[in-house]
């Protein structure tokens, strides 16, 4: 774990043209940011820029705690950009090395083992940790069926077991994994770095998915509120004050931001006739979700914080 801080470690690269491994974690942390979000993505864009450095591989195409490269840029480049594809090494449990039983291991070991940890399967590994495949309550209970007299591992083990590498595209990841249930994460020496499962991957996109379900029961719940509480010409007038170009036809060609300028009026806001609800507060916190909409936006694989997540919750009952 890194002890020095990113300035340290900043000056000395400029005056050594060392490199040095740190994380996106580390590196956003010590500027200040706890997610990468599009602002914040730009503000450390702009501090690499400004210090002629770069990091290897970008710190948006790993897990946040992946190792990348800090080093110095000697000669200006074009920015590095983006991987358009999302791949395998942004999720934490490709890098996170599972447990795993060796080949001459007993077969009680690998049961108790998936027991503790209720697990379906377990990599099999030999003596040097090379991969040899994996053992499963399917192939014990294949073992078993076909009268298998043995408690050593290697007779319940299973060869064929799919292997992928940390930058498969997550797409063609998810179609092996819906084909064999699991996959197994190796580098380009074929050591293990971690496991992928169904699970993993319904985790991952529940997380993903959450907060658009949740901005989408907002938002109609807005409409709710207004729909048949002003006339289409007066919300054509307001949308033309706040410059917006697009024709307005009935309350779903409204952007966000026109619910908030609409509704913040008193006058306005008095044709709702909410009981009990007070505007300013009300305002403010719509406000506080457009800024959650906008980083909802702009995907992210690691992404909203959990204090957005809240807010949405919170919000979901307006």
């Amino acid at each position: 774990m890194e002890t020095r801080t990113l300035d340290t470690i900043v000056k000395e690269i400029k005056l050594t043209k060392k490199e040095f491994n740190i994380t996106p974690r580390f590196l956003f942390k010590q500027r200040g940011y706890e997610r990468r979000t599009l602002h914040n993505c730009s503000a450390i864009d702009k501090y690499l820029e400004e210090n002629l450095l770069e990091v290897v591989p970008h710190y948006n195409d790993v897990w946040i705690d992946h190792t990348i490269t800090l080093k110095h840029k000697d000669i200006a480049k074009r920015k590095i950009s983006k991987d358009p594809i999302i791949r395998l090494q942004t999720l934490r449990a490709a890098i996170e090395k599972p447990i795993c039983i060796k080949r001459d291991s007993k077969l009680d070991e690998a049961i108790t083992i998936m027991r503790l940890h209720n697990y379906s399967q377990l990599p099999v590994i030999s003596g040097n940790k090379k991969l040899c495949g994996y053992i499963s309550w399917t192939t014990i209970g294949i073992g078993l069926a076909q009268g298998v007299q043995s408690d050593s591992v290697n007779s319940y083990m299973d060869e064929n077991v799919k292997t992928l590498s940390p930058d498969t595209p997550i797409l063609t990841a998810i179609r092996a994994i819906h084909k064999h249930d699991f996959i197994i994460v190796v580098d380009k020496c074929k050591e293990l770095l971690g496991i992928i499962t169904t699970t993993d991957i319904s985790s991952q996109f529940l997380e993903l998915e959450e907060p658009f379900l949740l901005l989408e029961q907002i938002e109609n719940q807005i409409r709710q509120l207004i729909d048949e509480k002003f006339l289409l010409e007066d919300i054509k007038k307001l949308c033309k004050e706040t410059s917006s170009p697009k024709e307005i036809r009935t309350i779903e060609d409204l952007t966000f931001g026109d619910y908030i300028y609409l509704i913040e009026n008193p006058e306005r806001w008095s044709k709702l006739k909410l009981k009990s609800v007070n505007r300013i507060v009300f305002i403010e916190k719509l406000k506080e979700i457009k800024n959650i909409r906008n980083d909802i936006m702009h995907f992210e694989p690691a992404g909203i914080t959990s204090s957005q997540h809240t807010q949405l919750k919170k919000c979901q009952t307006i």
